[in-house]
């Protein structure tokens, strides 16, 4: 089977210090990793380096056969157009996670499909929510952002990015922002996305029970 993804031999360094020294791993094609490690282990540079904000200083990696550190503008475009991300919200971000505060949750999940273009704008909005019913929002699609708590944003972040339809997720600390008691939920439909649809798919978390729930196959990174 075909790699969704690869980190071939990665070694990078952030601020002058080696964060990622020699990292070799991969998920195959429908496959779901939990990258785990403590605080400071080069989790996030990771998931940094896969979505291609940042390039690794020595070795590849590689996403669909593409060593996402060459080629310009055009190569990163259709990188991007192969993943869906969820980033890490910062503790002081008002919720974060990229949410667009102007407009509803329901328009929050459509508007970005209407970009991408892999659903069809007559089914649009039904994928819309049935992705927010898969994460316990069905009944908010017609609130404002600014009136859900940090957990419920995180959801909604979470819902938008598998609305998308994308061969590859990428979701940077799974557990942040989310309550205790929404953590089977989370569990549940990214498994079930992974499931229906063939979904490739790279976790990080801090918290190896929650990866080994989530994911088909864990990645520890040492402590550095």
């Amino acid at each position: 089977m075909a790699w969704a993804f690869e980190f071939v031999e990665v070694r990078h360094r952030v601020d002058g210090h080696r964060v990622l020294d020699g990292v070799s791993f991969g998920a195959r094609v429908g496959e779901s990793v939990a990258l785990v490690g403590p605080a400071g282990a080069g989790k996030t540079v990771a998931f940094r380096l896969l979505v291609g904000l940042e390039k690794a200083d020595e070795g590849a990696v590689v996403v669909a056969g593409k060593d996402v550190g060459r080629g310009g503008r055009r190569a990163r475009r259709l990188l991007q157009r192969r993943l869906a991300v969820v980033f890490q919200g910062a503790p002081a971000d008002d919720g974060g996670y990229g949410i667009f505060d102007g407009v509803d949750v329901l328009e929050n999940v459509a508007f970005p499909m209407r970009e991408v273009g892999r659903v069809p704008d007559r089914r649009r909005e039904q994928v819309a929510l049935q992705e927010l019913a898969r994460f316990g929002l069905a009944e908010a699609a017609r609130a404002r952002p600014g009136e859900l708590d940090r957990d419920a944003r995180k959801r909604l972040a979470l819902a938008r990015a598998l609305a998308l339809r994308s061969p590859l997720l990428v979701v940077d600390a799974v557990e942040d922002g989310l309550a205790a008691d929404s953590l089977p939920t989370v569990v549940t439909a990214l498994r079930e996305a992974q499931a229906e649809r063939g979904t490739s798919v790279l976790l990080t978390t801090r918290d190896e029970e929650l990866a080994r729930a989530v994911s088909d196959r864990l990645v520890a990174l040492p402590a550095r």
